[in-house]
Parts: structure tokens; C-alpha cells; sequence
């Protein structure tokens, strides 16, 4: 990805046309291509596509990767401003990939970082606690967007119930 959006978006455009035989493959093309649309701000088309033909044994599956392409569309949501429909999605999510995979599982961590985005935005802060609670280990190594919301994330919480500085040395560390 490189860090270019819409560079990324366009070589993945063009992927349809040889579709990859391989499941795993093919739902990383679809991950990127959602991705790409959810960051670079095509929120709607990404949920279209979601919601397409073509993506139906996806939205189906509870594999890892599977929830958390929903949760990333379901993020795009999020920040199209709609909190509460978005929270309802990533908190479905959230609760599928635990119950498949376990609380600390890729999937898990993943959508718990939405999660809490979600929880700060509707001013639910212990709940934020909760969703990133003994998780923030892994997430270190998560790509960098989801690191980086992780690491927000705990930092506002940090503002809000302990103070400035306490963000600022959290941000620092």
C-alpha cells in the first residue's frame, strides 16, 4: 500500500479481471479494495460493495479476515458520523470474532480498536477501557492506521479520566 491510497485502489480495480482462484487471495483483494474505498473517504460504495452479489459468501463467513473487512466498512460508517449504526455493526463484529477466535485473536483486536473509536465518540469511557483492555500488546504490531486509532484512543481516555499530561507521556512512550 505504501502508504498511497489511491495508487493502491486503482492496481486493485484492476484485479477483478483476473480473479484469483485462491479464496484467500481473492478476500484480499476484496479487503484492499474496501480499504482503499473506506480511507479515501467512498464510505457508501464500499458498503455497496460489501452488500453486492459478489461479496455474499463473505458477508457470511466468520473467518478472520472476513470479520474484519465488515468491521472496516463498518468503520466507514463511523466516519461518515453515523456513531450509533456503526456502533452496532463493529459491536456485532467485536462479539462474532471473539466467540470464534478468542478475545485476543487478529480479528478481535482489530475490531475492538473501532469499537473503542466508537465508545469515545458516544462518550462511553469505561467501555473504550474495556474494549482495548489486555489487547494493546498486540496491537503494537498491527499495520500502522490501526496502531495509531489504538493509540489515540488510549490517549483521549488518558485525557479524560486522568489528565493532559498523561496523555501527552502515554503519546510520548
Amino acid at each position: 500500500q505504501h502508504d498511497d491510497l489511491a495508487r493502491c485502489n486503482q492496481l486493485v480495480e484492476r484485479l477483478p479481471e483476473r480473479a484469483f482462484a485462491h479464496p484467500f487471495n481473492e478476500r484480499m483483494r476484496v479487503c484492499l479494495h474496501i480499504n482503499c474505498l473506506v480511507y479515501l473517504g467512498q464510505q457508501r460504495k464500499a458498503w455497496q460493495y460489501l452488500n453486492s452479489p459478489e461479496c455474499e459468501a463473505l458477508r457470511t463467513s466468520h473467518d478472520e479476515l472476513a470479520l474484519m473487512i465488515i468491521a472496516t466498512t463498518a468503520h466507514g460508517i463511523l466516519l461518515c458520523g453515523n456513531v450509533l449504526e456503526a456502533s452496532r455493526h463493529l459491536i456485532d463484529m467485536l462479539l462474532l470474532a471473539e466467540s470464534n477466535h478468542g478475545r485476543r485473536s487478529v480479528s478481535a483486536c482489530t475490531c475492538a480498536v473501532a469499537v473503542a473509536e466508537a465508545h469515545y465518540e458516544l462518550d462511553r469511557i469505561d467501555d473504550l477501557r474495556e474494549a482495548l483492555s489486555n489487547r494493546l500488546d498486540l496491537l503494537r504490531f498491527a499495520p500502522p492506521s490501526v496502531t495509531i486509532s489504538a493509540m489515540l484512543s488510549v490517549a483521549r481516555m488518558n485525557f479524560l479520566q486522568e489528565s493532559p499530561a498523561s496523555a501527552l507521556t502515554y503519546l510520548a512512550k
